[in-house]
């Protein structure tokens, strides 16, 4: 495990559970600028027991922190009505998103015959679907 707090990790889960800097910090016991200085990894946790706090609060395991952010590249996200959605949830979802395509990479690379067998047994039925 890398011994490196990650706080680019630190913004993302945040934004994924929905919580603005504050919040999470209310939560958690410490200051915002503080945890502003982690997200940006201008500081790091000095204690475990923060780190361990930051994981409770925001459900993540306390190894989630400590990864190096992914290489995947994501493309765009289109939103049905971007005038009336707000900034935080656009944000919350890209971040969702972007989960959701490592989930994807990582099942298509270790289990190839999954998401073969998985996409024949789908691929049928959306071309039923479709006029």
């Amino acid at each position: 495990m890398n011994t490196q707090f990650n706080g680019d990790r630190l913004k993302k889960a945040r934004i994924y559970r929905g919580l603005i800097v504050a919040d999470l910090a209310e939560r958690v016991g410490c200051q915002r600028q503080t945890l502003s200085m982690y997200e940006i990894s201008k500081s790091q946790p000095t204690d475990k027991t923060t780190v361990v706090r930051l994981a409770q609060a925001l459900d993540f395991p306390i190894k989630y922190f400590y990864e190096p952010s992914s290489a995947i590249a994501s493309g765009t996200v289109y939103f049905r009505s971007l005038l009336t959605t707000n900034k935080k949830y656009r944000s919350e979802q890209i971040v969702k998103m972007d989960y959701l395509s490592q989930i994807c990479c990582k099942t298509m690379y270790h289990f190839p015959n999954l998401f073969i067998s998985t996409y024949l047994i789908i691929y049928p039925l959306n071309k039923q679907l479709m006029p």
